[in-house]
């Protein structure tokens, strides 16, 4: 899925739920059968605290590595399956959810990719981008007759993404770059099962698509490397407490 297709699927996804919203108004008899929630001080409200990790496993992403005065040399960063996380909150209006989280995940690469003249060079490279993301997300759950319930959602957002400094040498010439940050727009599409565990807590399994738009690194000494959109597939594995 390309970064385009990704933003407009998530387009369509939200007008989708947009027109639930509006088709069918917020019920709290709706609301109170999904989550047994009412006015009781001792029962549980339509606020939650969610909170989820997993593993990302991200495409080759390519780039584009120029420095002033030379010819810009086409490079790709290969990934290894990584580590994210989410924590947030949300409120549930019933078959309609919303959430603003921040997540995190740290991808470390395992070699370097250049290609100039008709030639290309790998070469082994452990550099790590840090990626500091806060989205917001809305999420439609399928009601059930059983404690099992699907959904589907998206989150749009923010992310700040950090490239590390790093070292390599290609065909006996060394190349140091400086660290970088930079941000963007993301997205994550995602499709999901919740497992009613109390009144209070559900647990849930999800997987989806994430996107990030292009990037721009400012590596010093007048390098610069520009990285096009990156899509990555995600796993998690969660729960969410009502408070």
């Amino acid at each position: 899925m390309t970064f385009k297709k990704g933003l407009l699927a998530s387009g369509l996804i939200f007008g989708s739920m947009a027109t639930v919203i509006l088709t069918n108004s917020y019920s709290p008899a709706h609301a109170e059968t999904r989550f047994r929630s009412n006015k009781s001080n001792d029962e549980p409200s339509s606020w939650y605290l969610t909170v989820g990790s997993g593993l990302i496993t991200a495409n080759e992403a390519d780039s584009t590595w120029k420095e002033t005065g030379f010819t810009d040399i086409s490079t790709s960063f290969d990934y290894d399956t990584a580590f994210t996380g989410i924590v947030g909150i949300g409120y549930d209006f019933g078959s309609i959810r919303t959430e603003a989280t921040y997540g995190y995940a740290s991808m470390t690469t395992n070699s370097l990719s250049f290609a100039a003249d008709g030639t290309k060079v790998s070469a082994p490279l452990a550099t790590t981008m840090q990626n500091h993301s806060f989205n917001v997300g809305s999420f439609f759950d399928v009601t059930t007759s059983n404690k099992v319930s699907p959904y589907v959602g998206a989150r749009l957002g923010v992310v700040s993404s950090t490239l590390d400094a790093l070292s390599v040498t290609v065909d006996g010439t060394s190349v140091s770059t400086n660290e970088d940050s930079v941000s963007a727009f993301t997205y994550e599409l995602l499709g999901g099962l919740s497992y009613q565990a109390s009144d209070k807590t559900d647990l849930f399994v999800e997987a989806g698509w994430l996107g990030i738009a292009n990037r721009e690194f400012d590596l010093g000494s007048s390098n610069t490397i520009d990285m096009d959109g990156t899509g990555v597939f995600t796993t998690k594995i969660g729960f969410r407490y009502r408070m």
